[in-house]
């Protein structure tokens, strides 16, 4: 992060943008342990000192162990995968070459880190005397204290669907998938279980998260079939649970830089449709976005740029204003791909990953060229929104109501025990810089601010210290967060 000193004083501009923020009117107040990642932890993440390092200046407070199919298959007590038991059906092997990083070293970082944990227990092989092993071995034997457990990863996915990659052994008699009442009746035997190991932890499952229409492909199908899955599985285990976890990536493929960051505006009523599900059930529990990205089937260059780093913030923070218990970013790293296809969309990168860090990774295109990630463990772009915006999650934050009257100005407030209040702009014109004035009515703040950006190019941070101006230029996709400090 740079910093510099206090910027020239020059006559304001006329603003084009009003944003108005209300002290008095909090829409959330989430714990501080709200912004993390979830990833399929290679299994020598932690034991790369690069790797680490970013994972500490991220200032992320949470981790979710493990993502993807592999928690269907993890014998933790061995710390290997078991053979899918639907390789030969669905054309896919979802062995991973290597197993993952092994859970006592992620739950020691966790631990030490002080960040809250999330860990998938196998329910696609595994059972519900394992799963309670677990919780015992983790919580009883080992002292990690790791009080968010979920049953499956994503086990919508389990071919019952309109979608079949997730593996499941448990089966219909004639050899089908299971169905979603079914998976529930197996799942409430886990909850049983792992309530008998360790009475207070949360328990979780996987809920099939709903889309726009702007995500492309078959949504209208899929959201039918969510609605129905999610239905039959809580009108049996929505009384049984703590939380539901929903994974959200709201495009298919990378086709428009407008749409993404039009997308969280679909937030509002998707949080609503599922919380409306859940009190249909009886239950009281939380929602968990357990993953979001840009997209986790086609990725390029947008997912590295300015672009997706500006969607993660006002995707994380939207979600927490709508009462999320907490938003995970997928992933720390995950392979590229090549990317000569989408000259529409903006950046000049020629490869794409939804990591947060390069693997240092090559491929070679159709086109016969040999395309390369920056170094091992290289920040994109949205690491270092990542990076703002769980550094502004800290205990007793208050997430507040605040308006624009100009739809390529996004904006979001935040503030703290102290009275200071932080206002977060998203410009989201790829062309144009917006001049904003921000009001505080009822506030009693001095002059002095901290003003900390990050825009298209930047490769850090950007803070400086500043007297209160009435007006603020925001440069074209760009982010910009200004903090006013209470009168003393």
């Amino acid at each position: 992060m740079t910093t510099s000193g206090c910027a020239e004083n020059h006559p304001p501009p006329t603003a084009d943008t009003h944003v108005t923020t209300d002290s008095g009117r909090i829409l959330a107040a989430p714990a501080e342990d709200v912004i993390g990642v979830a990833d399929p932890y290679s299994p020598t993440l932690f034991d790369d000192v690069g790797a680490v390092a970013r994972v500490r200046d991220s200032g992320i407070r949470a981790m979710g162990y493990l993502s993807g199919s592999a928690p269907d298959l993890f014998d933790f007590r061995t710390g290997t995968l078991r053979v899918d038991p639907d390789k030969d059906r669905d054309g896919l092997s979802w062995i991973y070459p290597p197993p993952p990083a092994s859970f006592d070293k992620f739950a020691s970082f966790a631990r030490d880190a002080r960040s809250s944990a999330l860990v998938h227990v196998d329910y696609g092989t595994g059972t519900p005397d394992e799963a309670a092993a677990w919780v015992r071995y983790a919580n009883r034997t080992n002292n990690y204290g790791i009080r968010n457990w979920e049953i499956g990863e994503e086990s919508y996915l389990n071919g019952s669907g309109p979608a079949w990659a997730w593996p499941d052994a448990h089966k219909n008699p004639d050899g089908t998938p299971e169905g979603p009442t079914s998976w529930a009746h197996n799942a409430a035997q886990f909850v049983t279980a792992m309530r008998q190991a360790d009475p207070a932890i949360r328990i979780g499952i996987p809920v099939a998260p709903l889309f726009p229409a702007t995500a492309g492909g078959h949504a209208e199908m899929w959201n039918a079939f969510a609605t129905d899955w999610n239905n039959q599985v809580l009108a049996v285990l929505g009384p049984l649970i703590d939380f539901v976890d929903l994974h959200w990536y709201p495009q298919r493929e990378e086709t428009d830089d407008a749409a993404l960051l039009a997308a969280p505006r679909a937030i509002g009523a998707l949080s609503q449709a599922l919380r409306q599900q859940l009190v249909a059930s009886g239950s009281h529990a939380d929602i968990l976005v357990g993953e979001t990205n840009s997209s986790a089937v086609s990725f390029g260059k947008q997912a590295v740029g300015i672009v997706n780093a500006l969607f993660l913030v006002d995707d994380m923070l939207t979600w927490l204003e709508q009462g999320a218990l907490g938003v995970d970013w997928y992933a720390w790293q995950i392979a590229m791909a090549a990317d000569e296809d989408h000259p529409q969309l903006h950046g000049d990168a020629n490869f794409g990953t939804i990591g947060l860090l390069s693997t240092g990774g090559c491929v070679d295109t159709r086109s016969q060229r040999h395309i390369c990630e920056p170094a091992r463990n290289t920040p994109f772009a949205p690491y270092y929104t990542l990076e703002l915006v769980s550094h502004l999650m800290q205990p007793g934050t208050r997430l507040l109501e605040a308006q624009s009257d100009n739809p390529s100005v996004i904006t979001h407030a935040l503030s703290q025990p102290d009275g200071t209040i932080t206002v977060v702009l998203i410009n989201t014109d790829p062309a144009a810089a917006h001049r904003v004035q921000v009001q505080l009515p009822g506030s009693r703040l001095d002059g002095d601010i901290t003003v900390t950006s990050f825009g298209d190019k930047d490769n850090d941070l950007r803070t400086e210290k500043s007297e209160a101006t009435t007006v603020r230029e925001l440069a074209p996709y760009s982010v910009t967060a200004v903090t006013y400090h209470p009168a003393r």
